[in-house]
């Protein structure tokens, strides 16, 4: 397990934070273009790749560009979450569904912490591996039934 000091984990922490705010404005384009659903589970994809990868290295460097990796595949997610949610719903609806979307997406950020809770530091490992690999599925399994050729 990595211990991080309070300048590495800064580090960590704004390049997940500024490739989730910057890679969107790259990968949307290129990814759109097999649909927006499609996009989606394929960005939910390399979410669970970059945990993977999160949870088997122990190098500084390499959890940065691990860690920018899973911050640019979730902003690319957001972004092409929130486009395909407001192609979808109806102009008349919007008013109501999209907050409740977003209600919902924090109600799902509150319960994760709350689970993350019950995580011991030694299991972190664990932790990432079976999240990674339930992320990969369930976005393997969304690609496929969402995929526009």
């Amino acid at each position: 397990m990595v211990q991080l000091n309070g300048v590495e984990y800064g580090i960590f922490s704004s390049a997940i934070s500024l490739a989730l705010a910057l890679c969107p404005l790259i990968l949307v384009p290129i990814l759109t273009k097999m649909g927006e659903a499609a996009a989606a589970c394929l960005s939910a994809v390399m979410i669970g790749v970059s945990l993977l990868l999160l949870g088997i290295t122990e190098q500084f460097y390499m959890l940065v560009v691990f860690g920018v990796m899973m911050g640019a595949f979730n902003g690319t997610q957001n972004t092409v979450m929130s486009a395909f949610m407001l192609k979808n719903i109806a102009a008349v609806n919007r008013d109501n569904y999209m907050p409740a979307y977003v209600l919902i997406l924090q109600m799902c950020v509150v319960i994760g912490f709350l689970i993350s809770m019950l995580v011991k530091s030694t299991q972190f490992t664990t932790a990432f591996f079976g999240l990674g690999g339930l992320t990969v599925v369930a976005g393997v399994l969304g690609f496929w039934v969402n995929w526009q050729r």
